[in-house]
């Protein structure tokens, strides 16, 4: 599985815990933050689905997700 880079570009509507930039890596099915700082529970809900896409070779062209 691929190293997966979880980056907060922007925030619509209100988030106490995250700010744009802060980053997260996913490796082997684990989030990592090297900070040390924990990963909201409704952020991850909305990044859930994707995820694992981004760990396998499926090309982002070829699945059906992305097409949306």
């Amino acid at each position: 599985m691929k190293k997966v880079s979880i980056k907060i570009v922007r925030i619509e509507g209100k988030c106490s815990k995250h700010k744009a930039g802060d980053r997260w890596i996913m490796e082997n099915g684990t989030l990592y933050d090297p900070d040390g700082n924990g990963f909201c529970i409704y952020a991850l809900n909305a990044i859930m689905p994707i995820l694992p896409l981004k760990e396998t070779e499926i090309a982002e062209k070829d699945h059906w997700i992305y097409k949306y």
